[in-house]
């Protein structure tokens, strides 16, 4: 590993979807998934994970579950943070959405450094850029 003492793995979750609201100040709210969701989860210690010492992050789970009835997506990504230059390209999320006719709901921002978890989402933290 160059320079980072353990690895670390990140996990985002959130769903987007239509929204009835008159365009107004963009938000995200913060809430757990929709009973439809099924999130699948990965074993974090399993030998499967390539060991591609070259990358800076490596992908563990791209998740997405579309509802159609309700017009409502869930997005699930996990990666893995392999060097420093990957903790300073992986240490700002962004997630595009349009609040004239989307709403964005987040559930969770989780951190594993070895066995400990860390739950990061917080909501002091969360910009939206309305331009």
């Amino acid at each position: 590993m160059a320079g980072i003492s353990s690895v670390s793995i990140l996990a985002l979750a959130f769903h987007a979807g239509a929204s009835d609201l008159a365009p107004t100040e963009p938000k995200a709210a913060v809430a757990p998934p929709a009973p439809w969701v099924t999130p699948r989860f990965f074993n974090r210690n399993s030998s499967e994970i390539a060991d591609d010492s070259t990358a800076d992050q490596h992908w563990l789970l791209i998740e997405r579950q579309v509802n159609p009835a309700e017009n409502e997506s869930f997005y699930h990504m996990v990666w893995q943070i392999r060097t420093v230059a990957g903790v300073q390209n992986g240490a700002n999320l962004s997630i595009d959405f349009n609040p004239g006719y989307q709403s964005l709901t987040l559930h969770w921002a989780r951190i594993w450094r070895g066995a400990q978890s860390l739950d990061r989402l917080d909501t002091n933290n969360i910009w939206i850029n309305s331009s």
